[in-house]
Parts: structure tokens; C-alpha cells; sequence
């Protein structure tokens, strides 16, 4: 999935879970068993023989969203700009096909759009965003009887120097932005900002009491300023031309053909009425070249099935959101990027060795997660099963880099058995 280009700050790295091992160690792992302590770097080269109980498939459903509506608001903020409260599935899925839309047109044409552009230098305006954005951290340093400097490298900058570098680049995408909200006349509302501050309470479960004790510990101006760039982000997608190029050949991260089908993707997003508030003008004058007529292939821009899939399944394997209802599908083979719910037990020579069992595990098929052969082994079995994969750990498991092999996944379900050559790689990725 591509990125969006982040502006102002406003991002958050969530990434599959990356394991030691062969899955992620679980409190509920089974002590029926003796098990056997191994080093990551003890299980190259060795076999292993999985059994995999497939209990159910998670899918997202109104309930869902329901039950999770204060955080699912947050989450879709952070990667897509967009404050809405959500009442049920399609309401989340429409504004995550607009997203990911959004995502493709930026990450093709923004590069083009700041080499084009023309930035007034203004010093005492950069002066000025670097001040305001410095003094959080600052804030928090004096709070914790610490130093600027000792937190700026918790945040990975060796110097002040450094960050403030990285500020005067943000600043320029900033003014741009805000620009292209000014000639568009986009706004951020009231009732936009108080649907992202309520649902950032809610999401806090207690933490935050209030919309004010979230003021207390926010910036509400520089949220105010990362929605109106976020609005511009969509107006960019909404004006930018598609083309009818002919499409290239895609592949999946398994280097297989992608068949999935386009969704229509709503590029509108709904008007707000309700009073505007004011974003930061720092005054420098920004000369945007007429992005209307920048064109973009629809093959690179388009959100497919398969996209959506697997944004859905980040979702729900990302850990954070209530599980309760979701639904819990018994009856369906597993596809690429479901998110089964697992019961698995791993043996080298008949014995379980550490990491290697756990229960109730949502595993997103398509993540990696696991080393090769386990995932793409369940593909196929139905939900309510019981898989028996053997595979073998790569030479070089544990290692921070060598070459891959090859061998051979033998996976039996309810009694049938089927043989694959798969590659290798690692466990976790």
C-alpha cells in the first residue's frame, strides 16, 4: 500500500507485528506440553511441523464500527485526514477507498507540484513555524526537568540543527497547502474539529475526561492546521486529470497477478456547513502552478478490492480496537488478507519449542508475519479446520541478512495432502 506524502507532523507508523520466532507469543500459549528453549538463530535450517486449528475469519461488520466508532474516527484521521463520526461498515469503507485514492494521486504528482511551485522566502514566518512547533517538545521537557536537546533525540535528532532543518521542509509543504485551501476556499469546522476531539476522549478510554482536558494536553491550532492541509491533500486527488494509458501488469507482494476488481471510489467529501475556524497564516506568499492539469494514470491511481481488503485487515489485526461483535465466520475458505483467528502448535523433532504455539492468534494472511509457507499454507482451508504444515526454517533464520533457499511446504487438511515449492525467507519480516 503506498503511503501518503505527511505533512506538519501528522503521522503515525503502525506496522504488522514483527515476531521472534515463528508467531507472535501469546499469554494464552498452551503448558500442556513441555516445551523446548531455542534461540532465534537455533531454529535455522531446522524443520518444523505446524498444527494449525482455523476457529474462525474476522470481518468487520456495522457492529463493529459501532462498538469502536471514537477510535475508528481517530484512526482514519491519522491516515487520512478525514474527522467523521462512523454509525456503520460502509460509511468507514467509503471514506477509506477516498483515502486510499488520495494516497495513490498524492504520492504520484505532489513531488511535481513542490518542484513547480514558487515559495517566497520569509524568514521571520519560518522563524516563526519552527517556534511553534519546537515549543511542545520544549513544553515537555521542562515538565519532565529535562532539556530540549535530551528530547529531541528521543524523537531521532541528534541536533537541534537537524530538527529544525526538517522543519523548514515541512514548512514549505505547509504554505503550500494552505494555499491551495485559500484558492479553493476549503475550511475546517467546528463540528469537524469536535467530532475528532470527542472521538479522541473516547478513545483514550478515561485517560482524557473532556474536550478540554484533551485542549489541555493538545495543540488544538496545529490539529486545526493538519485538517486543512488534509483538505488540500483531497482537493489535489479530487482536481488531478486521470488518463486512459494502458494499464502495466500488477503483481501482489507474492508476485502474483492481481485480479482485483477497481471499486468506484467517491471523491466528494461531504460539505459542513457550520462555522469555520481559523488556521495559522504565516504570510508568505505562494505562487501554485495550475495542478489541474496534471495527469495520472489510472492503472497507478486505482483502489481495488484488494485494497480495501487489506486496509480492513490492518485494522482489525492491529490490536487496538474492541473484537466483541465483530464477525466470526466459520463456514468460508481463507483468502489473501482475511484475518483468521488461529490455534497453532510448532515442533522441531516432536517437540514444541519456545514461540512456537499460541492461541487465539489473528493472523492477517498476506502480512508475513510468519515464515514462508505458513500463511500461504492456509490459504484455501476452510474456516472451523485443522491444517498440518511442515516447513523448514531458513538457513539463515535469525540472521540480520543472507542469501534464501528453497524447499519444499507439505500442508495436509482433513486428510488431503498438497505439495508446494516455496522460497524461503524469513519468519518475520
Amino acid at each position: 500500500m503506498k503511503k501518503k506524502i505527511i505533512a506538519l507532523g501528522l503521522c503515525v507508523v503502525l506496522a504488522m507485528t514483527t515476531v521472534t520466532g515463528c508467531g507472535k507469543k501469546s499469554s494464552k500459549s498452551s503448558e500442556k506440553e513441555e516445551t523446548v528453549s531455542m534461540a532465534a538463530t537455533d531454529l535455522a535450517g531446522k524443520s518444523v511441523k505446524f498444527t494449525v486449528k482455523l476457529n474462525y475469519i474476522n470481518k468487520m461488520n456495522d457492529q463493529f464500527v459501532k462498538d469502536n466508532e471514537g477510535y475508528l474516527t481517530y484512526f482514519m484521521y491519522q491516515y487520512f485526514s478525514v474527522a467523521t463520526s462512523y454509525s456503520d461498515l460502509k460509511s468507514v469503507e467509503e471514506d477509506m477507498k477516498r483515502g486510499l485514492r488520495t494516497t495513490n494521486v498524492i504520492s504520484d504528482v505532489f513531488s511535481k507540484l513542490q518542484s513547480e511551485t514558487k515559495v517566497e522566502e520569509n524568514q521571520d514566518a519560518i522563524n516563526k513555524y519552527i517556534a511553534d512547533k519546537t515549543k511542545p517538545y520544549q513544553d515537555y521537557a521542562d515538565k519532565n526537568s529535562s532539556d530540549l536537546a535530551t528530547v529531541l533525540k528521543q524523537y531521532g535528532y541528534e541536533t537541534q540543527d537537524e530538527f529544525n532543518e526538517q522543519l523548514k521542509k515541512e514548512y514549505n509543504v505547509y504554505v503550500i497547502l494552505c494555499q491551495i485551501a485559500k484558492e479553493n476556499n476549503l475550511k475546517v469546522t467546528a463540528n469537524e474539529y469536535n467530532t475528532l476531539a470527542n472521538a479522541m476522549v473516547t478513545a483514550s478510554e478515561g485517560q482524557l475526561a473532556s474536550v478540554e482536558d484533551f485542549e489541555a494536553q493538545y495543540d488544538k491550532q496545529a490539529i486545526i492546521d493538519n485538517m486543512l492541509a488534509g483538505k488540500a491533500y483531497y482537493q489535489i486527488a479530487k482536481s488531478v486529470k486521470e488518463t486512459d494509458a494502458e494499464d502495466t501488469e500488477e503483481t501482489t507482494a507474492d508476485g502474483e497477478e492481481d485480479k482485483s476488481k477497481e471499486v468506484e471510489v467517491n471523491k466528494e467529501i461531504p460539505n459542513d456547513d457550520s462555522e469555520a475556524l481559523a488556521y495559522t497564516d504565516y504570510g508568505t506568499v505562494v505562487t501554485i502552478p495550475d495542478f489541474t492539469k496534471y495527469e495520472v494514470s489510472k492503472s497507478k491511481v486505482k483502489v481495488t478490492e484488494q485494497d480495501v481488503k487489506s486496509f480492513e485487515a490492518y485494522i482489525i489485526s492491529s490490536g487496538n480496537f474492541k473484537m466483541d461483535n465483530i464477525e466470526k465466520d466459520k463456514k468460508s475458505k481463507v483468502t489473501k488478507y482475511d484475518v483468521v483467528n488461529i490455534d497453532y502448535t510448532g515442533k522441531i523433532n516432536g517437540k514444541v519449542f519456545s514461540g512456537g504455539e499460541a492461541k487465539d492468534y489473528n493472523l492477517a494472511i498476506g502480512s508475513n508475519s510468519f515464515i514462508e509457507g505458513f500463511e500461504t499454507g492456509l490459504i484455501g482451508k476452510k474456516a472451523g479446520t485443522t491444517a498440518t504444515l511442515k516447513l523448514k526454517f531458513p538457513d539463515d533464520y535469525g540472521q540480520t541478512s543472507g542469501s534464501s533457499s528453497a524447499d519444499t511446504a507439505e500442508t495436509t487438511t482433513e486428510g488431503e495432502t498438497q505439495t508446494a515449492t516455496v522460497e524461503e525467507t524469513t519468519a518475520a519480516e
